[in-house]
């Protein structure tokens, strides 16, 4: 399941720079950020592709940023994550 929901993620991600990132200034692609997906994140993963250091990235994206956040985010199951990512179809 798992590892379905991965490649789900890493198919979606590779959309997502093939449309909004690719041939565009990095300052531009972070103006651009595609519908649903946060600023932050968006410009997180655009310094990502720029720099290369995906797997760095992807854990500061999932790791809560202050005690704020840590009180806000709950435990999730795998299929929480799926659908917060990918919606429901």
């Amino acid at each position: 399941m798992l590892a379905h929901m991965r490649a789900m993620h890493r198919s979606w991600r590779s959309r997502q720079k093939k449309r909004h990132f690719n041939g565009k200034s990095l300052d531009d692609a972070i103006a651009s950020v595609p519908t649903g997906v946060d600023s932050s994140d968006w410009q997180t993963m655009c310094e990502m592709w720029t720099n290369g250091d995906e797997w760095e990235t992807m854990t500061q994206l999932m790791a809560p940023t202050s005690g704020v956040d840590a009180e806000i985010h709950t435990s999730a199951t795998p299929e929480d994550a799926f659908i917060s990512v990918m919606g429901k179809d």
